[in-house]
């Protein structure tokens, strides 16, 4: 499970930290890198991606830690 640090989560460090664990660089994922990846997305530089899967998980699909 990649985890997206938003207010759902909680705040209890404990469970963060847990999660953070589960990530390539022990970090939880910010919700501005989704927001950038989006606004990538949405520029004329990405107008020939098309029909494509992007994960913005820190590496989570590939890191078997």
């Amino acid at each position: 499970m990649s985890a997206l640090h938003t207010p759902i989560i909680g705040e209890d460090q404990e469970f963060l930290e847990s999660l953070a664990q589960l990530h390539m660089r022990k970090k939880l994922i910010q919700p501005e890198k989704v927001a950038e990846v989006v606004t990538f997305l949405f520029s004329e530089k990405a107008d020939a991606i098309n029909g494509q899967v992007i994960p913005v998980d820190d590496g989570f699909l590939s890191f078997k830690g």
